[in-house]
This record gives structure tokens, C-alpha cells and sequence, in this order.
């Protein structure tokens, strides 16, 4: 494990006030937001989505990580290029969840130059201890080094991409109003991180 591989990207990852975009969705829960949408449930209308979020100008500004799901990882936008290499060229880090519970906890991880770095730690019911759950990601070569980038961020999945979906609804007419929508709902977030949100955004 580089641990200093690590630390710099936990450090990248709440850098600026910024957060972290969770579009991790499976497919059967992207199938159920779509058919309330009456967008078509197929592979297609999932790449052509999730390339109109990280196609979004100026995400990066709001963005600092994105977790990815694992078909979107093999996927490429329509002009051919990797979803990965796609979010890179924004500025923001590509992830994939591990999906890996680890006693009691779920463990998310952004993949770089390096195995995992692991920005936050999700703690389930199950009665397990603090103690037990440090102890098994010790096991896992989790880095507890440096805690100076244990800072409060925002990680949102539909949250951040409801508003965006539902201005898309599968038309790529659309694609340009639903990127403003996303892009709108990262600015305020990121404006809240930083103690400056008011309603006044909203509009």
C-alpha cells in the first residue's frame, strides 16, 4: 500500500470545500428511476445518462470524487472516450464502491494511481463495536496515518442527479437543461459546504 498515494487523495477529495458525486446506482434502481420517468430501462439509456453527467462543464469546480458503478467503468461516451478518462479530464477522482461490509461497516473506495483510499466509512446496524470494525479495516491495509483530511464534506447520489434526471427524461434535446440542473444542485451544495447557501440560488 502507498500510503502517501493515499493521503494525497483523501486530501484532493475534500479539497476546496467539494464533494463527492455517488451515481453508483445498480442497474434494477436506475431501471426503477427510469420507468417513473418513462425512459427506457436498457444499457444504451444508461451510458447515454451517465454521459450527460460527466460530460457537465464546470462539475469539477463543485466535484471532487465521483463514484462510479461498475458498468459505467467499461463504458465510453459517445465520441469514444472512457467514462474514467472523462471524469478525469473534469477534475474529478473516478471511484467504484466496493459494495464490501466489513463488520458492520460499508466501506467506499476511489481507485487512482493507487488500490483504494477511503473517504468515508458508513457504520450499519448490528450491534459490532468501533474497536471491532477499526480492527478489520486494519486488516484491509486501510491507512488511519493522517486524520488532518477527516473533514466534513458532501457525498449525494440522486440528490445531486434527480433534478437532472427527470430534465433529461431520455431526450437528448434535453441534455443541455439537464446539465444545468446538475450542475445547479452541485453549486449549492458546495455553497452550503462553505456556510454561504440562501434560497436565493434556488431560482
Amino acid at each position: 500500500m502507498n500510503t502517501q498515494a493515499l493521503i494525497n487523495t483523501a486530501q484532493a477529495l475534500v479539497a476546496d470545500n467539494k464533494g463527492i458525486l455517488a451515481m453508483d446506482e445498480s442497474n434494477p434502481t436506475c431501471n426503477k428511476r427510469f420507468a417513473k420517468l418513462d425512459i427506457p430501462q436498457t444499457g444504451e439509456a444508461h451510458r447515454a445518462y451517465r454521459e450527460m453527467i460527466v460530460t457537465t462543464a464546470g462539475l469539477g469546480e463543485c466535484i471532487s470524487g465521483a463514484i462510479l458503478y461498475d458498468e459505467t467503468i467499461r463504458q465510453t461516451t459517445s465520441a469514444g472516450i472512457p467514462f474514467v478518462q472523462a471524469v478525469r479530464d473534469a477534475g474529478i477522482i473516478p471511484g467504484i464502491k466496493t459494495a464490501k461490509v466489513v463488520a458492520g461497516a460499508t466501506v467506499r473506495c476511489f481507485l487512482r494511481a493507487v488500490p483504494a483510499a477511503v473517504p468515508g466509512i458508513m457504520f450499519l446496524s448490528g450491534g459490532q463495536s468501533a474497536e471491532l470494525a477499526s480492527s478489520r479495516l486494519n486488516a484491509m491495509n486501510v491507512g488511519f496515518k493522517s486524520r488532518a483530511p477527516w473533514a466534513l464534506s458532501f457525498s449525494y447520489g440522486r440528490a445531486l442527479q434527480q433534478p437532472a434526471m427527470e430534465a433529461w427524461a431520455g431526450q437528448d434535446a434535453n441534455v443541455k437543461a439537464a446539465q444545468q440542473a446538475l450542475l445547479q444542485r452541485a453549486r449549492c451544495n458546495l455553497a452550503a459546504r462553505r456556510g454561504e447557501y440562501s434560497a436565493a440560488m434556488e431560482v
